[in-house]
């Protein structure tokens, strides 16, 4: 595969994730006929969680479910932008209970307290023993007030702002789930063809594709299929949302709007043409000097030309 797509083969996430689920497994079972030491243990981990990972980006390729894992995929994207967000809070938050509750486990200065900050802001908040034990009386009152600011903006505040985030996130990918499936879809066919030598393409080339439109579903599977995800009908009607203006539609009416307004434009410099005829008569008549502006019946002749 490397050699048919070239340098696009090493920008691909995927042939990473392949690469290194490839080189822990093997570490893992290195040395064979021996019990596993720590790095092997920790290769193992690795190994186990990565194969995970891509069957998932596998699954993301399948027109039943893959776009739940891609709704995910999105939320993940989501999280790793405002992660930044969430760090400086947390970090504010850790500081400032290190300082007022230094006497309590999980936030002295040999523990990890932005994690037990981290922890009470996903509900781990045990409120007795953090704060009714008395070991941190002379930061009583500075502590109480950092507790409700904390729970105002940590558990509150950024927990609905990060929800909200990525419902407006699955909300825009269900609304293309249609030409996403598809374009997942020819991805992975494209990736599954390139792999095969030309010869073996050939062999199991298949050059027509009858389809009976009338023709049951007979096989019990295309039946829960069906009933489970719905038919691509269903699917193509949906991403169309026929209850919508169409654009075509919407075209053609601004092209005759267009043509409307373009006829009335003429309309008015014909009557601004006859109004100068009329006005330099009057003038001839009365023995008049008179000066026209400097949009002449020329120019005018000329824009409705062009208008045309």
């Amino acid at each position: 595969m490397c050699f048919t797509t070239g340098w696009k083969y090493f920008t691909a996430l995927d042939n990473w994730l392949s690469w290194t689920t490839i080189i822990a497994t093997i570490v893992f079972l290195l040395p064979f006929n021996n019990l596993p030491c720590l790095n092997n243990w920790r290769a193992g981990w690795i190994a186990a969680a990565l194969g995970w990972l891509m069957l998932m980006n596998i699954l993301r390729g399948f027109s039943s479910i893959g776009i739940y894992f891609i709704m995910f995929s999105e939320v993940i994207i989501t999280l790793l932008k405002v992660v930044l967000i969430l760090c400086i809070f947390l970090m504010a938050f850790s500081s400032a209970f290190n300082i007022t509750l230094a006497n309590t486990p999980g936030f002295k200065d040999r523990d990890v307290y932005p994690l037990t900050s981290l922890s009470m802001m996903l509900g781990e908040f045990n409120y007795i023993d953090t704060f009714t034990t008395g070991a941190n009386d002379p930061f009583a009152i500075d502590g109480y007030c950092i507790m409700f600011l904390f729970f105002l903006v940590m558990p509150l505040a950024l927990m609905n702002f990060l929800t909200g985030i990525a419902v407006g996130d699955i909300e825009t990918v269900r609304a293309g789930a249609y030409i996403s499936k598809i374009s997942i879809f020819i991805d992975k066919s494209y990736l599954m063809e390139i792999r095969f030598p030309r010869s073996v393409q050939r062999k199991w080339q298949k050059l027509k594709h009858t389809v009976y439109p009338n023709k049951p579903e007979g096989t019990v599977w295309k039946k829960v299929k069906k009933v489970l995800v719905g038919s691509e009908e269903e699917l193509i009607k949906r991403y169309l949302d026929t209850g919508k203006a169409d654009h075509v539609d919407e075209t053609d009416e601004l092209k005759s709007l267009i043509k409307k307004q373009s006829s009335q434009i003429t309309k008015l410099h014909d009557l601004q043409k006859q109004q100068q005829d009329l006005i330099k008569q009057m003038a001839d008549h009365l023995h008049m000097d008179y000066r026209l502006d400097s949009f002449s019946v020329a120019e005018s002749e000329i824009t409705t030309r062009a208008g045309h």
